[in-house]
This record gives C-alpha cells, sequence and structure tokens, in this order.
C-alpha cells in the first residue's frame, strides 16, 4: 500500500510540473508574437492645425499615447490629409524600441479665407459707395491684415491680387498668390434714400445686359 501512495505523490507533483511547464511556455511563445508583431507596427495620430499653419509652416507641440511630448515641424503648404512620417518618434515598443510615427493632418478652416491650390482665396463684401467712388479697405491674409485700394467702378466679381502672400513652397522658396474677390453688398434693409437714388438713377436708362 506505501509504495502505491509513494508513487501517486510523485505523479501528482510530476502533473503540476509539467501544467506549469506547458503554461510558461504558451506565456512565453504568446509574448514573442505579441513583440514580433509590435516591432513592424507604427504609431499613428491625427492632429489638426491652424489654416495659416498649414500655409506658412512652422512648428507644433504634440501629446503622444504614452503621455510624452513632441514638437514636430509642419512644411509649408501641407495639404489635408497629408502624411507626415517620422522614424522612430513614436510610443515605445514593448521591446523597448520606438515605433515609428505617422502623423496625418487636418487643417481647420479659416473664418474668411480658403485655398485654391497655391493661391488663397478671400471674397471681400463691399458697399455700393465702395464700388462707385473706391478707397482702401483692409483686408485679412494669412501674414495679417493688409490694405488695398479698390478701383473706382469696381463690380461685382472683379478680382484683385495681391502677390506672393499665397502658398508658401518649401523647395522653391516662391509663393502663390492671394486672390480679393469683390462682391457688391447691399444692406438687408433699404431705405428711402437709397431707393431715390436707384429710380434717379434708373432714368438716364443705363442698361448693362445692352452689351450682350
Amino acid at each position: 500500500v506505501k509504495p502505491k501512495k509513494y508513487i501517486n505523490f510523485f505523479d501528482k507533483k510530476f502533473l503540476e510540473k509539467n501544467i506549469r511547464s506547458f503554461l510558461q511556455n504558451k506565456k512565453t511563445s504568446i509574448k514573442n508574437i505579441i513583440l514580433k508583431n509590435d516591432t513592424n507596427s507604427t504609431s499613428a495620430k491625427l492632429i489638426s492645425i491652424p489654416f495659416t499653419l498649414s500655409i506658412r509652416g512652422g512648428v507644433k507641440k504634440i501629446k503622444l499615447k504614452d503621455n510624452n511630448n513632441l514638437i514636430i515641424k509642419i512644411p509649408a503648404g501641407i495639404k489635408e490629409g497629408q502624411i507626415i512620417k517620422l522614424k522612430g518618434q513614436g510610443e515605445l515598443s514593448l521591446n523597448g524600441n520606438k515605433k515609428d510615427l505617422l502623423i496625418k493632418i487636418r487643417i481647420q478652416k479659416h473664418q474668411s479665407l480658403e485655398r485654391d491650390g497655391d493661391n488663397i482665396i478671400h471674397k471681400l463684401p463691399i458697399t455700393i459707395s465702395e464700388a462707385i467712388l473706391g478707397g482702401k479697405v483692409k483686408v485679412p491674409t494669412v501674414d495679417g491684415n493688409r490694405e488695398i485700394f479698390i478701383p473706382r467702378g469696381s463690380n461685382s466679381g472683379r478680382v484683385l491680387r495681391l502677390k506672393g502672400l499665397g502658398v508658401l513652397r518649401e523647395k522653391n522658396n516662391l509663393s502663390g498668390d492671394q486672390l480679393i474677390k469683390l462682391i457688391i453688398s447691399f444692406p438687408k434693409k433699404i431705405d428711402h434714400e437709397l431707393e431715390d437714388f436707384a429710380l434717379n438713377w434708373s432714368k438716364k436708362n443705363y442698361n448693362p445686359r445692352n452689351i450682350l
């Protein structure tokens, strides 16, 4: 009877030892698979940048998933959806190496400017008196406000050009232009004075459609 108990005791120890060995090997195998896949992966991040930064370029501070901060360079003229790849600048992988970082760019809309290729478009509302008499007005640009002169007799749709105030291209250091499209804007409420002016003017029988 004693030898049988002796054998059962070692059989139990043998079984426990093999189970532990099996689980340890399985754990090591899974860990190796994770490490292998993690080594080949990259980390990705979506960032939003101001419109002016996308045009002129500059730097931006971002926060990674591991709470570390990173200052990245934004190239001038970068476009919506463009990806910046920074080798070895991402989070730490499980094996201790830094991943490559892929940064996808989203550009915030500007209140009054928009991009068209290498040019910047601004639709500028002007008053009737400014359209007839001309005058100086301030317009927004990516480099701050600029003063422009509206020529006398300007119609809606006329385009004025500010040379070199468009998209900066870093490769050849050239820029597009800012195009200012004039739009004659009437007040929401037409007063009697404006009505009288229009009635008196209509008596001159001017009709722009006569040339069509």
